[in-house]
């Protein structure tokens, strides 16, 4: 029965975290990636996708800010979670 419980309280931990992590801004509110000050050589491979300001959907923010830093562009964060094909 504790297991159970156990269970249940992590499923719902999740459940929050991944609602709260949906949450975009309000349309047309586009930010700036929030990059490292330091050039790095690689991202981790962590699946957090953003919708750039380009269209394009990028497996995390760090991903977006070496694209901009090695293409020299200004891409910016439209949302969290991939771009919609609407």
């Amino acid at each position: 029965m504790k297991g159970r419980l156990i269970v249940l309280w992590l499923l719902i931990i999740c459940i929050a975290t991944g609602a709260a992590y949906k949450r975009s801004p309000g349309k047309n509110k586009a930010r700036e990636p929030k990059c490292s000050g330091e050039k790095r050589f690689g991202c981790i491979k962590m699946w957090l996708p953003v919708c750039g300001s380009d269209g394009v959907t990028y497996a995390n923010e760090c991903i977006l800010c070496k694209e901009n830093r090695e293409f020299d562009k200004n891409i910016l964060v439209i949302k969290r979670g991939p771009c919609s094909l609407e």
